[in-house]
């Protein structure tokens, strides 16, 4: 008995990864990459976080506040002198002199009276990014010191190395406090802190986020009632040649869903490679300009509830195609009028409603993608 496509393509194995890899690298910055799950993947941090603002990296059977563009490589470190050797670079702040000293490739915070104690770099951050934080810890007394980074703080509990992602919602320095308060005497050997660039996608409120899942491949679970994942900014535009790639199940042949879109904050009508399950059944991807005009390229295929698909909605010049299982439909090929500027990533929700389904990884390219290379992101998605 012939196998399911997802499986086929599974089996295929391989260098399917390094393949896929090669051709993303390609594109840069206009690659981005979606992956459910923990740990790596082909070389891919798989960064989902269980809040919006990261730190707290998601667990399986957990919701989802936050997953990290996969196709960007961390930034240069911010932190003038990482491992202090360079006090001038740093500000103290010490309730009583010498309280608070850096010499030898160490902070050192003691301060037994309780009163605030920090250290602040000279570097800043700047609102509304992701950095990456890594610090390590060599003595502390007693509870706590912190790190505070773009306007929240991060709770340092003992000796030990503290690693995290956190969205800045201010722009400052970071520094290292010891809580008013707190009385420890604490060492700190290194602090590096590095921008993860890319388009992010989020969702705030506890009972709106998906759930990661793993049943062999990891997946993010939406209910169909409120979740969904989001970003501030979008990958293309409506003129550049762009293509989508996602893996995706729907739990039910019902009203039609839409598991994802680019589309614009200022007004509900431009959008982009939006992904259709039909009530009828059928598979297809849509783009809409300003004046409401849908122009939607047909699958031909159908999906089964439950059962995994890749769909790809790719746009070349004005041919606007989608495929399912590496089979293209129908070429639309009008042109589609003028449209506000696109802004927004949205996993899970469009007009019809929330997505009622199983999403997998998802590649978002902005560029032209030849069919061999489509084939190959295909199958590396399925």
């Amino acid at each position: 008995m012939a196998l399911p496509f997802h499986k086929l393509l599974a089996a295929l194995g391989g260098g399917l990864g390094a393949q896929a890899r090669a051709i993303l690298a390609a594109y840069g910055t206009d690659a981005h990459i979606y992956l459910p799950g923990i740990g790596t993947l082909n070389g891919y941090t798989l960064g989902n976080y269980l809040e919006s603002t990261g730190n707290t990296a998601a667990t399986v059977d957990n919701p989802v506040g936050l997953v990290l563009d996969a196709g960007t490589a961390v930034g240069v470190e911010l932190i003038v002198d990482p491992e202090f050797d360079a006090p001038g670079s740093w500000a103290l702040t010490q309730p009583t002199a010498g309280s608070v000293t850096i010499a030898g490739g160490v902070l050192r915070i003691n301060s037994t009276d309780g009163s605030y104690a920090a250290a602040a770099s000279s570097a800043s951050v700047v609102s509304g990014r992701t950095y990456r934080y890594d610090i390590t810890v060599t003595a502390m007394s007693a509870p706590y010191l912190s790190i505070t980074i773009g306007g929240s703080d991060y709770l340092i509990t003992g000796v030990g190395r503290y690693v995290g992602t956190v969205v800045a919602t201010a722009t400052g320095s970071p520094l290292i406090k010891r809580t008013t308060g707190f009385s420890p005497d604490a060492t700190v050997t290194s602090l590096s802190i590095k921008e993860v660039p890319g388009i992010h996608v989020s969702q705030g409120t506890t009972a709106n986020k998906p759930i990661l899942r793993q049943s062999g491949n990891y997946y993010w679970e939406f209910d169909g009632t409120n979740d969904s994942l989001a970003s501030t900014s979008a990958p293309f535009q409506m003129a550049d040649d762009h293509c989508v790639v996602m893996g995706v199940s729907r739990t039910a042949v019902a009203t039609e869903k839409h598991p994802f879109h680019v589309g614009a904050t200022a007004s509900v009508n431009p959008l982009a490679a939006r992904i259709a399950f039909a009530a009828d059944g059928t598979v297809n991807a849509h783009w809409r300009d300003d004046s409401t005009t849908l122009f939607t390229a047909a699958s031909g295929a159908t999906y089964t509830a439950g059962v995994p698909l890749v769909v790809s909605a790719r746009k070349t010049g004005n041919n606007k195609v989608c495929r399912v299982n590496g089979v293209a439909g129908s070429v639309n090929s009008s042109a589609v009028g003028a449209t506000a500027t696109l802004d927004k990533i949205v996993f899970g929700n469009h007009n019809a409603g929330y997505f009622d389904g199983l999403e997998y990884a998802t590649i978002n390219v902005k560029g032209t993608v030849s069919d061999a290379n489509l084939l190959i992101l295909e199958r590396w998605v399925g």
